[in-house]
């Protein structure tokens, strides 16, 4: 009872780990559930009649196209300039201030 009036309550908040990034898909979701069902699968198969090694080539197959899908994604978000540069300037485009000139200080 003084307890709980003596020491105050602490409300954690949930943090991310790990920021977004722009350039990651629904499409990359999908493809990384499904890599991550075939990996465990090749993981857990004993070698029954070759299944491991069936397993291990759809996980390897899979996994290449997964990463080939990343790079895919992950270089068109640099080819278009205007999105580049909103993403780099946090959603306001990127805009140079004009120069001012400077007063000199005569001695």
């Amino acid at each position: 009872m003084f307890c709980n009036k003596s020491f105050k309550k602490w409300n954690a908040t949930k943090t991310t780990k790990h920021k977004s990034v722009p350039w990651w898909t629904g499409e990359l979701k999908l493809m990384r559930r499904r890599i991550n069902a075939l990996r465990r699968r090749y993981q857990r198969t004993t070698n029954y009649n070759g299944l491991r090694q069936r397993c291990k080539n759809q996980y390897n197959g899979g996994k290449l196209q997964y990463q080939a899908a990343i790079k895919r994604e992950n270089s068109n978000l640099g080819k278009n300039s205007a999105t580049s540069t909103q993403l780099r300037t946090h959603g306001t485009p990127f805009t140079s201030l004009p120069r001012t000139k400077q007063i000199e200080a005569n001695p």
